[in-house]
């Protein structure tokens, strides 16, 4: 009888051990899982992570390319040697040098950015320039040589108003108009070529250029302002084009152009306009 009572407790510890050891390995086995799976987790979350990085140094690059981009398109500021340079515009040259190469930063010469130098003899404009300010070279007394490179759009008024010893400048092929006195006062000026690009020549333009001689006034011009070539003493050939249907006021006054005219007839009358009647 203790025999079967030993033999039955035996047997019920071996089924409590064997269920431990079960459960055990059920724990390791989940435990495990759940390790297995939080590395996946993690590893999945550092790949987003990565992958966010990523994208951060790409916005990062291309916010950087369009700054890049910004100050290119804004232009250069700064100084280079006696050139004070604002986005790209040539505010004040504060030289002395008689021949002035203006450097390839400057995509605009400003307003009376040369005014009153009175030592500059010659100025080589760069291709990077599309336009020139008003009053840009007014007064510059000593000038005599201007290069302006068809990349030059636009010239402002009294842009080289004064250069009394003006005697070669090329004028751009890409120039639309000849603007107000322009050239008002370059007693010097002998002889000019206006581009066939011009269509229009401002009031006084050429006025008072007592040293001009002959102008040829291309097909593409259809308007001449008032006293554009006014006063110029020695202007004795002018070649006006049909497609010219406008001429102001004292266009032609003083010039022996029109006093030849007028000593032939009292009513000098160009293109059906009436230029001057004695």
């Amino acid at each position: 009888m203790m025999k079967r009572w030993i033999a039955l407790l035996l047997t019920v510890l071996m089924c409590f051990c064997i269920a431990g050891c079960s459960s055990d390995d059920d724990d390791d086995y989940k435990s495990s899982s759940r390790r297995s799976r939080n590395k996946s987790s993690d590893s999945k979350q550092q790949e987003d992570e990565d992958d966010e990085n990523d994208e951060d140094d790409e916005d990062d690059e291309e916010d950087d390319e369009e700054d890049d981009d910004f100050f290119e398109e804004i232009g250069f500021t700064g100084e280079i040697g006696s050139f004070e340079i604002e986005n790209g515009i040539l505010k004040k040259y504060k030289g002395t040098e008689t021949d002035v190469v203006i450097p390839d930063k400057v995509n605009s010469i400003g307003m009376f950015a040369f005014y009153d130098n009175t030592t500059m003899v010659t100025v080589e404009i760069p291709d990077s320039v599309t336009s020139i300010g008003g009053n840009a070279f007014q007064q510059c007394t000593s000038l005599t040589t201007v290069k302006i490179p068809n990349s030059v759009k636009k010239i402002g008024s009294e842009a080289f108003t004064w250069c009394e010893k003006l005697t070669d400048v090329e004028l751009p092929d890409s120039l639309t108009s000849i603007s107000y006195s322009l050239f008002f006062g370059c007693k010097s000026l002998t002889a000019i070529t206006i581009p066939s690009s011009v269509t229009s020549i401002g009031a006084d333009a050429f006025y008072d250029c007592s040293g001009l001689k002959e102008i040829e006034i291309p097909d593409s011009v259809t308007s001449i302002g008032a006293t554009a070539f006014a006063g110029c003493h020695s202007l004795a050939v002018i070649k006006i084009p049909a497609g010219v249907t406008s001429i102001g006021c004292s266009a032609f006054n003083g010039t022996p152009w029109l006093k030849d005219r007028l000593s032939q007839n009292p009513y000098v009358i160009v293109n059906n306009i009436l230029i001057r009647a004695s």
